[in-house]
């Protein structure tokens, strides 16, 4: 791979989205003088999005339900109370 490519301005972090015309004006064609993008930042940040709606879901509803959770059962010592012991 080719060090010198010379993309700048909007492309300058995202090379593989300049059109082919601004690659090659720039010596950074994309697979031939720079690296094929290792993931696609679309179909990764959809399903980053759901996995974190999911959690987020979840944990809605276990801070919602009745049941106690286990700083409510065992609430954190006041400092005088640390400090007596």
């Amino acid at each position: 791979m080719k060090h010198n490519c010379h993309l700048a301005g909007k492309y300058i972090y995202c090379p593989w989205m300049a059109p082919e015309s601004v690659q090659k004006a720039a010596n950074c064609r994309i697979g031939v003088d720079y690296p094929l993008p290792i993931v696609n930042h679309v179909t990764k940040g959809a399903l980053c999005h759901y996995r974190l709606k999911t959690i987020m879901s979840m944990l809605h509803k276990l801070n919602t339900s009745s049941e106690p959770t286990l700083t409510q059962n065992n609430p954190t010592p006041s400092s005088t109370q640390v400090e007596s012991q």
